[in-house]
């Protein structure tokens, strides 16, 4: 075995350390939970406010990862993202409501096909579909739950996702958009065409200029299409950055002031 290959086995070995770590260091934070319905059932994780009061609603954040955190383990989702809602100025500023719910290994949070991996000239396919994916309609069943359940303001319910999670958060807002005050999406997209359904909702886009995993025209091609209808989209391109620019979306300091502040 050549020197380079095991270098290249080392990395892996090490980022596939890092982002156990990075989910494990969440765990405390965040109840591990179950959804059912019917056979069905998905895995979640649930943040709730450091002085959570019963009797008292709460804005509520559902929280959509990419494809590299699908499984069953309920844990590794918590690797990008959950610590921005863990992070006490925060938790005192935004008392909040966080759910991460896990998409199964073999399932999509939206259905889409890519004909090529890599790359400027990477396509991807959205079939209109009338029913969502099976895993996307538990979310919104769990989401409905929760909205039922007393301890949540329905005017400030909020979805945000990151890569494959990006394309679920535009999926869910062109679904079900009487349900979300805003969005924040990170380098995902989706079909244009559908984008008229929540073109009054404001998001935030977040995409990396040098993005060869999901083009910047996919995300760009929406906020294009809906940035006239509200005031409130708005669209940062992240110069230098490749697919991690959920790496600036949550070092922006103004994130959660800015998702916050929408209400229906």
């Amino acid at each position: 075995m050549g020197i380079g290959i095991i270098k290249k086995i080392a990395l892996m070995v090490l980022a596939m350390v890092s982002t156990l770590s990075l989910a494990q260091a969440q765990e405390g934070h965040f109840e591990a939970r179950q959804f059912t319905s019917g056979n069905q059932v998905l895995n979640y994780r649930m943040l709730k406010p450091a002085h959570f009061e019963q009797g008292k609603q709460y804005p509520l954040v559902v929280f959509l990862h990419g494809s590299g955190e699908r499984g069953n383990d309920n844990k590794i989702q918590l690797v990008h993202g959950a610590s921005v809602f863990t992070n006490a100025e925060n938790m005192a500023k935004h008392p909040a409501i966080v759910i991460f719910p896990q998409c199964p290994k073999d399932q999509s949070w939206v259905k889409m096909s890519r004909t090529h991996k890599k790359g400027e000239d990477a396509t991807f396919l959205f079939p209109k579909t009338k029913k969502p994916q099976p895993a996307m309609a538990l979310v919104n069943e769990l989401v409905d739950s929760l909205r039922a359940s007393g301890q949540v303001n329905k005017k400030q319910v909020y979805v945000m996702g990151l890569s494959l999670g990006g394309f679920g958060t535009l999926d869910c807002l062109q679904r079900w958009p009487h349900k979300y005050a805003a969005a924040v999406v990170i380098c995902g997209g989706n079909n244009p065409e559908l984008a008229h359904r929540y073109r009054r909702k404001p998001i935030w886009f977040f995409h990396g200029s040098k993005d060869d995993i999901v083009p910047n025209h996919y995300s760009r091609a929406i906020y294009n299409k809906i940035k006239k209808y509200n005031s409130g989209t708005k669209y940062t391109l992240v110069e230098g950055a490749n697919h991690n620019s959920w790496d600036s979306a949550f070092a922006t300091p103004e994130l959660l002031d800015w998702l916050f502040q929408w209400k229906k």
